[in-house]
């Protein structure tokens, strides 16, 4: 049976530079077919080697123009994305570089293709959609003070004659927690809505 997460752990950190590459392979392969002569669209590719769970899963973020420059230097805007079909192409240059680093054998790469699910993805707007949903409203307040250190408490500090130094930096050990939040609609693995906080690291 072809164990994916082996061929993947055994390509060594140089794969992810080929990943990226075949990346903007795909898009300029794709943004010719659509344009009917080659672009050089701008491209900005982010590695990221694990998924939500911290589990092993090399995946891309790419922040790509909408569109791509002709030879004379015209910029050509293109239409909406078909993720299928770029998804598509990025999994016939994936696969071509496996072959080609002798990991994974030209049958095994068209027996891939040939299933109804081959595991490469792209999502694109609704990527985005995703990212921009969690920009505050203007003037929304996302870091809060409490304790040790709310403006009320440090105010009476102050009022009572304590160091200004004891009261930006209380000599207490703090710990550093993380609470996680899962979505039940979201596509995580998790069904939970809550998870009890984690502590990450402690300070002093």
């Amino acid at each position: 049976m072809l164990s994916c997460r082996k061929i993947f752990s055994n390509t060594g950190a140089g794969f992810l530079g080929g990943l990226s590459r075949a990346a903007v392979k795909a898009i300029s392969v794709y943004f010719e077919a659509l344009a009917g002569e080659p672009l050089v669209p701008g491209i900005i590719v982010a590695v990221q080697t694990f998924g939500d769970r911290i589990n092993f899963h090399p995946h891309l973020h790419l922040l790509v123009t909408e569109g791509g420059m002709d030879r004379a230097g015209v910029f050509h805007r293109l239409p909406h994305l078909d993720d299928s079909r770029l998804a598509e192409i990025f999994a016939r240059e994936v696969l071509r570089l496996l072959v080609g680093k002798g990991l994974l054998s030209p049958e095994w790469a068209e027996r891939i293709l040939s299933w109804r699910t081959t595991g490469f993805n792209v999502h694109s707007y609704k990527f985005i959609a995703r990212v921009t949903s969690h920009i505050p409203d203007k003037g929304q307040v996302t870091v809060r003070y409490y304790g040790l250190y709310a403006n009320a408490h440090r105010g009476k500090v102050r009022k009572a004659g304590v160091s200004s130094l004891m009261v930006a930096d209380p000599p207490v050990e703090y710990f550093l927690i993380r609470i996680w939040f899962f979505d039940a609609l979201s596509e995580s693995a998790f069904s939970m809505r809550f998870s009890p906080p984690t502590i990450v690291g402690k300070y002093r």
